[in-house]
């Protein structure tokens, strides 16, 4: 029986292996790299941007301290903003479970 390390060694002593541990090797790294590019884009635009209303939000809502009417109607918009902010970090949760990362 054949043990690990003589599986090894006769991996790397066989010159016909490295392009295929090579182009292995390669094809996970770009998969990886594929799977942190879809992540990343996610936060950034998923996550980000409900994130820069509700700042702006918060901001018109301080400075409009006479307004009730206006103030509730961004209240409202500030309230579903963080709505869609929660579902958005589900579903970035949810895919970095996914890829396993």
């Amino acid at each position: 029986m054949e043990n690990l390390s003589d599986h090894r060694e006769n991996r790397l002593n066989n010159p016909n292996n490295w392009g295929k541990e090579k182009l292995n090797y390669i094809n996970t790294i770009e998969s990886l790299n594929q799977k942190l590019n879809e992540l990343l884009w996610l936060h950034s635009n998923l996550v980000n941007d409900p994130i820069v209303r509700i700042t702006r939000m918060l901001r018109l809502i301080q400075e409009n301290k006479e307004n009730a009417i206006e103030k509730e109607t961004m209240l409202k918009y500030l309230f579903s903003t963080v709505k869609e902010l929660e579902w958005a970090l589900k579903y970035v949760k949810d895919k970095n479970r996914e890829a396993n990362l």
